[in-house]
């Protein structure tokens, strides 16, 4: 009699026990039941399934046979080695060896915190994967999307749908996004925005790649560049760049290296090349003519066109300070009034000193030549044509004040009789009318219609 009511006792007090195949359920009661033709059994009170290293702990537990499903009810946790997945409700589907939900979902790996209105987890894949306000926050970034699937093995993950990836440098829009943590390189896809608000710089394109490990980023897609400032003065200045590619190299010169069609608007300057260099640490911009290119780099400024086999500018504190145009210097400057007659300069090289971005005075060096077209009162009065090894010209309100020269200076006077209707006779070896000056106002239309951001959530 003792024996019999001390059994009694152990099989009230254990927790009861069900078994199908290698899945196992344990909970505080048990029920068999038969609804619409199915066989169920429904497990009830602090359930605990477990399935190789899958475990999963719930308030109750239905057992479908048929369709070897387990619904979970209340309080869901499902647990593999560090990662951890929370609803209300959900399914385990013993064969595939899957857990879903429809439910809000929340999903933490040891690294990450994640909420979504609904997951699944692939065990045999370790892959889980949410949809609907999928929002991801670790401790220096916050992510999110319409669907993102995370890889374990491979620790990789991708976001797609209205990615928005925010961190302390800034934020990228994409609509797709893939972060492989394991080599630590970042793909986004598709329309790609990145915006530095601690550098007032917006970068466009259709591909992003930023390889960390190797401090290396590439923007590919017709990839464009807009960074506003503030001068000294209170005036807003900003510079658009428009290339076929860009790469920045986080090195100690911090450079973006701009290709192919380059295009570069900033204030009363533009520029078109092929190749242009920006040094983010002294503000430098520098273009370079490459074997290849048929022409030179052109840049403009106000009314002159400047041609060089390189040209560099140089920025401090947001304003223009100098512009060096490098072999075979050429300067070629229009009268409004009188737009056929052309004054020009060239040389081996040329430096144009600027205060307040206003142009102040222009050195050339080495076998300068010049033409100058002379005005008495407004009115047309010939020209004056030079030669020297230097020169020295000196600009007031973006007009010739005074020139020097120096190294066997030579100058003749060509009366107008001699000019009028001539005009195209008194050019320099190096004359060239380039045509594909930037469009300021259309470059900026593009930009402003490309980098247009999804809502942020």
């Amino acid at each position: 009699m003792k024996l019999r009511y001390f059994l009694l006792i152990m099989l009230i007090s254990l927790p009861l026990l069900a078994q199908s195949g290698d899945v196992t359920i344990i909970g505080d009661s048990l029920k068999g039941k038969t609804v619409k033709g199915q066989k169920l059994r429904e497990v009830i009170g602090n359930v605990i399934i477990t399935q190789e290293d899958v475990r999963i702990t719930c308030d109750t537990a239905i057992q479908y046979f048929a369709d070897d499903i387990i619904e979970l009810i209340g309080n869901v946790i499902v647990t593999r080695d560090t990662l951890t997945m929370k609803t209300k409700k959900g399914f385990y589907l013993n064969k595939q060896k899957v857990a879903y939900s429809d439910s809000a979902v929340y999903m933490n790996d040891g690294k990450i915190d994640l909420y979504a209105d609904r997951g699944y987890y692939y065990s045999n894949q370790k892959l889980a994967s949410f949809s609907g306000n999928v929002k991801v926050i670790d401790s220096v970034s916050t992510l999110t999307s319409e669907t993102l699937d995370m890889y374990q093995e491979d620790d990789k993950t991708v976001a797609t749908g209205n990615v928005v990836a925010k961190d302390t440098s800034g934020i990228i829009y994409a609509d797709k996004l893939t972060d492989d943590k394991k080599n630590n390189v970042t793909i986004a896809f598709g329309n790609v925005i990145i915006d530095s608000p601690k550098d007032n710089v917006v970068i466009i394109g259709t591909k992003l790649i930023d390889d960390k490990a190797e401090g290396y980023t590439r923007i590919e897609g017709d990839p464009m560049l807009s960074q506003t400032d503030t001068t000294s003065s209170g005036k807003i200045d900003t510079l658009v760049i428009s290339a076929g590619l860009m790469e920045a190299y986080d090195d100690s010169l911090q450079q973006l290296v701009t290709t192919d069609s380059v295009q570069i608007i900033r204030g009363d300057f533009s520029s078109a090349n092929n190749k242009s260099i920006l040094y983010r640490t002294n503000s430098t911009i520098k273009t370079h003519k490459q074997e290849e290119d048929k022409n030179p780099p052109v840049m403009w400024f106000e009314n002159s066109q400047l041609v060089g086999d390189s040209i560099n500018i140089f920025i401090e504190q947001n304003l223009l300070r100098r512009i060096d145009i490098n072999l075979n210097a050429f300067i070629l400057t229009t009268n409004e009034n009188y737009p056929i007659r052309f004054d020009q300069i060239s040389g081996d090289s040329v430096k144009m000193h600027f205060a307040d971005s206003k142009l102040a005075f222009t050195e050339v060096f080495g076998n300068v030549l010049s033409i100058y077209y002379m005005y008495d009162e407004g009115e047309k009065n010939g020209l004056l044509k030079s030669s020297s090894k230097d020169m020295k010209v000196y600009f007031d309100s973006s007009k010739v004040v005074d020139v020097k020269m120096y190294g066997e200076p030579l100058s003749e006077y060509h009366p107008e009789n001699l000019v009028e209707t001539n005009e195209r006779d008194f050019t320099l070896p190096s004359f060239v009318v380039y045509d594909k000056k930037p469009n300021k106002q259309k470059l900026l239309d593009r930009f402003y219609q490309r980098s247009k951001r999804p809502v942020n959530k």
